[in-house]
């Protein structure tokens, strides 16, 4: 309880000074990890997800907004995830499987609200490898969103320490610095140590 009192001290303290703080517990002990973010990225911190989707996850929603291209912002994302990101943990999934399956991300010839899926993998300083997955959806307003979600790969990975959510959050932010397309919201669908 105390712990818990000190973190949230140290989250309204570290909010006037523009970071983000994501809180990680191992065993008794507890990690503060803060990165910076804009006035326009209220990134919620959240509590570690604990088995929501029998591993501990995180899916959110990227909220672009119109003026958009899809292709543009896949091909933005996949150049961060091709180049590993400015810390080299992350990759993009592309190749045959084992039946030599190598699926389209494009799916615009469907006509369908997703117009790309694809999916990569972070790899967590601890040497923990997660994969994530991506769907761009258009609205029939021409509003563009980014379904993200981040799954633990061990098995029996009951708790997360809120490492999906940080990735998916870090993920965003770089995908702004880097090539302009930026989140008007980051709102949390699923997992992510939501009590909902």
């Amino acid at each position: 309880m105390v712990q818990r009192q000190m973190i949230r001290r140290a989250v309204r303290t570290v909010r006037r000074l523009k970071i983000v703080i994501v809180s990680v517990f191992f065993n008794s002990e507890s990690t503060v990890h803060a990165f910076p973010y804009k006035d326009t990225h209220q990134f919620k911190i959240t509590d570690p997800d604990l088995g929501s989707c029998g591993n501990a996850c995180c899916a959110v929603d990227c909220v672009i907004g119109q003026g958009y291209d899809p292709e543009e912002v896949f091909e933005a994302m996949k150049e961060i995830l091709s180049d590993q990101g400015s810390d080299g943990s992350f990759t993009y999934s592309d190749g045959s499987d084992a039946s030599g399956h190598n699926p389209s991300p494009d799916l615009r010839p469907y006509n369908l609200t997703a117009k790309f899926i694809f999916q990569g993998t972070h790899s967590t300083t601890g040497g923990y490898v997660d994969t994530l997955n991506f769907a761009i959806n258009e609205d029939d307003q021409g509003s563009l969103s980014v379904r993200a979600f981040s799954i633990s790969n061990i098995h029996g990975a009951l708790g997360d320490g809120g490492q999906n959510y940080k990735t998916l959050a870090f993920l965003s932010q770089e995908i702004e610095n880097t090539q302009g397309v930026s989140c008007q919201s980051l709102d949390i669908v699923y997992g992510c140590g939501s009590k909902k």
